[in-house]
């Protein structure tokens, strides 16, 4: 382990290029009759060129060898993606209140890859490598997928302020690289980051979501409520997880899960000065199928052996909190001539999330929290002043994780003294922030 040396230290260059085309071209009818209909296509091109380079000062001179680039570790991704689809829809007005829209999609990708990893400091100080080489063998990868999804809408209007529907739709994801070279064959006897033949991409995912909800407003119009009850049906999910080496983050295919929730909304006129809107959903997401040694951990001390997790049928989805709700306050008036003043007050509630499938593989529990924003925005004519402020609390709150708390040890050097290891952090929300903005609208 890296660790061992006393005067470890290591720091890595991520560099990446996108080159983007996206291009959708899409006509809709404009008759006042029964019938109305959308059809379009859509493309897209993305060519994405990156590297990663390990670079570990003084670790060379550690072990007798010359690499003046200090240069540990170095891999290269790059892919190519073209991307295609053709859709409709077409409405009809079976009555004045009953109406049914169904649409299709066609789509077609084509997904190139070439991949390659080198480890410049091991082959100079132990290989036939020079002190100046890099070797990359390039590894040619890649996926291609195409198919339909459907979608049927159907709404009534069961009073002039009542509407409800019913969907049925199909989802689509497409896969990709995981960016993390192979792994040479045969693998080095050392420490190496790299991708397994199983880990270097992931496949599409598909989803068939059903929906039934209202739209609703009562007196006189100035209340809004909607709401909505859903269930998705998610088969081979993309999900969480890492490489069997250097336990890198990467994306990894399940074999199914399952979403189901509530959505309320609502949108209230206390006075003609003062509104409230607010929201909430309550979500449940879990698997629906095992997912086999979908995740890790270890037992330490020590970081080895790698001791895989299977996901479990009914293990909640990380990342995805089972309650949220806003509630927005704001209240208009003119203060002079030409000159409008409105007052917002926020706060927006999340609940626990995990941080890990099922919290399995010493994965976290990260509590719920609120966070509060209000705002004073001064309109006249043209230009705008705005003063805000965000986390208006100062609320601090742990709002996700790297790697796990299996990580954090204490291992020691050759000279037997303590070495911290630092490969678990967390993510936190941004401190309280007052700001100033101006805008002015230049009529152009």
């Amino acid at each position: 382990s890296y660790e061992a040396f006393p005067s470890f230290s290591a720091f890595t260059r991520e560099d990446q290029s996108e080159n983007t085309f996206n291009q959708e071209l899409r006509l809709v009818s404009t008759d006042d009759g029964p019938l109305n209909w959308i059809v379009g296509g859509f493309y897209n091109k993305l060519n994405v060129d990156a590297s990663s380079k390990e670079f570990t000062p003084g670790y060379p001179q550690y072990l007798g060898g010359l690499r003046p680039d200090n240069l540990e570790y170095f891999s290269v991704n790059q892919t190519k993606l073209k991307e295609m689809a053709i859709y409709g829809e077409i409405g009809y007005e079976i009555t004045d209140r009953w109406q049914v829209t169904v649409g299709a999609r066609y789509y077609d990708y084509d997904l190139k890859t070439r991949d390659a990893i080198d480890l410049p400091l091991f082959n100079t100080i132990f290989g036939d490598a020079g002190p100046n080489d890099i070797n990359l063998d390039f590894e040619e990868g890649g996926q291609s997928d195409s198919g339909s999804l459907f979608k049927i809408n159907t709404s009534y209007q069961f009073a002039d302020d009542l509407l409800g529907y019913f969907t049925i739709s199909e989802g689509y994801r497409i896969g990709n690289s995981n960016g993390v070279a192979p792994c040479p064959n045969p693998l080095p006897p050392n420490q190496i980051a790299c991708a397994l033949p199983d880990e270097l991409q992931f496949f599409p995912d598909k989803t068939t979501n059903f929906e039934v909800g209202i739209r609703s407003q009562w007196f006189d119009r100035r209340l809004t409520l909607n709401g909505a009850i859903y269930y998705i049906d998610w088969e081979d999910p993309q999900l969480a997880g890492t490489t069997d080496n250097a336990n890198l983050p990467i994306i990894l295919n399940g074999k199914g899960a399952e979403s189901r929730g509530v959505e309320l909304s609502f949108d209230a006129l206390l006075t003609s000065q003062l509104s409230l809107r607010g929201s909430m959903a309550f979500t449940n997401a879990e698997l629906s199928e095992d997912a086999p040694a979908l995740l890790n951990t270890i037992v330490g001390p020590g970081f080895s052996p790698r001791i895989d997790v299977d996901g479990r049928a009914g293990d909640r989805l990380p990342g995805s909190p089972e309650q949220q709700a806003n509630l927005f306050l704001t209240y208009d008036t003119t203060v002079a001539d030409n000159l409008d003043l409105r007052l917002n007050y926020g706060v927006s509630a999340i609940g626990d999330i995990l941080t890990r499938t099922g919290n399995r593989a010493d994965g976290e529990r990260l509590g719920g929290f609120s966070l509060h924003n209000a705002s004073a925005i001064l309109r006249g004519g043209s230009w705008t002043v705005q003063l805000y402020a965000e986390n208006l609390w100062n609320k601090y709150a742990v709002t996700g994780v790297r790697s796990t708390r299996a990580f954090v040890q204490t291992v020691s050097d050759e000279n037997g003294d303590p070495v911290a290891v630092r490969r678990y952090y967390q993510d936190v929300l941004r401190p309280r922030e007052f700001g100033l903005r101006f805008t002015y609208d230049f009529g152009l």
